[in-house]
């Protein structure tokens, strides 16, 4: 299991502080994550085929705007540190998508309930159009029992 926290690294000699870093833990063991963990070698990931060459070519094109960003140096807090790392999902990650407003079938009015029979979806119906009786005189295809069969 993963374990993401900003977490301060101290110097194993002197305990002392070293600063902030965000990271991911797993199995014990301590990794700096987004732009704390530095520019990714991507040179050493094409050279040892850790990944396609394109998809290597994809992540470097997504990374390379943000190129400055990445570092290795520590951050003077753990605030600093969560802000670092929120940044970096913002840059990688952040996007809007369109979907499509599901409406009633029946009157195509904007509607958020689906009708199912069993484990099979009828459709989106408003509440005018939902009952058994009106999907009966309407709509009875729909209502029909399937039949299932394993392969």
């Amino acid at each position: 299991m993963n374990y993401y926290a900003a977490r301060e690294s101290r110097h194993p000699d002197t305990g002392a502080s070293r600063g902030w870093h965000y990271t991911v833990m797993n199995g014990g063991v301590i990794r700096a994550m987004g732009y704390c963990a530095g520019w990714p070698d991507f040179d050493r990931w094409v050279r040892d085929g850790i990944m396609p060459k394109p998809v290597i070519e994809k992540e470097l094109a997504r990374c390379k705007p943000h190129k400055a960003k990445y570092h290795t140096h520590f951050h003077h807090t753990q605030q600093e540190a969560e802000e670092c790392y929120q940044a970096y999902l913002i840059d990688h990650t952040y996007r809007v998508e369109t979907i499509e407003v599901p409406k009633c079938a029946h009157c195509g009015c904007v509607t958020d309930q689906v009708v199912y029979l069993d484990l099979f979806q009828v459709g989106y119906f408003c509440g005018d159009h939902q009952s058994i009786d009106f999907l009966r005189e309407h709509y009875p295809k729909r209502l029909t029992v399937r039949t299932v069969t394993g392969s």
